[in-house]
C-alpha cells in the first residue's frame, strides 16, 4: 500500500502541523499520511507525539491502534483500543472496544474478542446507541467464523421486528 504520493502527502501534512501545532487534526492526518506512506516506525512516532503534545486526547491513542491494525499488530492494537476506551469512551460511543474485539480476534483470541464486543454491545445499549446493533452482532458472528449462528440471528432479528411502512419515495 505504500505509494509516493501518500508520502508527497506526508510531507504536506507536517508542514500543516509546524504552520498549525495545536491543530489535533494536523497531527492525526499526518501521523496516517505517514502510516500509508510505508513508514510504520515514523507513524508510531507521529502518533507517540501527537499523544504527548495532547494528553488529554483519546484519538491519538485509537489512531496509534489503527497503524498497528493496518501493520498486522494486532495485539498491540488491540492494547491501544481499550486504552483509547478507557481514556475516551465517548470517542467513538464505545467503538474502541469493537475496533478491540476486531483485533483480538485477528491475534487469534476468540475468548478476548467476544467479552471486547459484549463490552462494546453493553456501552452502545447504555448510551442509548442500539440503532443498528442487531446488524453488528450478526456482523460480528459471521465475521468471526459462525456463520449458521449470524444467519439465524438476523432471521430472529427480521421475524420479531415491527412491520415497516411505506417511506414514500
Amino acid at each position: 500500500f505504500p505509494t509516493r504520493r501518500s508520502s508527497d502527502l506526508a510531507g504536506d501534512w507536517k508542514k500543516l502541523r509546524d504552520a498549525l501545532p495545536s491543530d489535533r487534526d494536523a497531527w492525526n492526518q499526518m501521523g496516517y499520511a505517514i502510516a500509508w506512506s510505508g513508514d510504520y516506525q515514523g507513524a508510531i512516532r507521529a502518533f507517540n507525539e501527537y499523544a504527548a503534545h495532547a494528553p488529554d486526547d483519546a484519538n491519538a491513542i485509537d489512531s496509534n491502534g489503527d497503524v498497528h491494525f493496518m501493520y498486522g499488530k494486532f495485539a498491540e492494537a488491540a492494547a491501544l483500543y481499550l486504552k483509547a476506551n478507557e481514556k475516551g469512551p465517548q470517542l467513538l460511543n464505545g467503538g474502541d472496544l469493537y475496533k478491540a474485539a476486531r483485533a483480538q480476534f485477528r491475534a487469534g483470541d476468540l475468548k478476548k474478542a467476544d467479552a471486547s464486543f459484549e463490552q462494546f454491545r453493553a456501552a452502545r445499549t447504555k448510551a442509548g446507541a442500539t440503532a443498528g446493533l442487531a446488524l453488528f452482532q450478526a456482523d460480528w458472528l459471521y465475521r468471526t467464523s459462525r456463520e449458521k449462528e449470524a444467519f439465524a440471528f438476523l432471521r430472529k432479528e427480521a421475524a420479531s421486528a415491527p412491520p415497516q411502512t411505506a417511506s414514500g419515495f
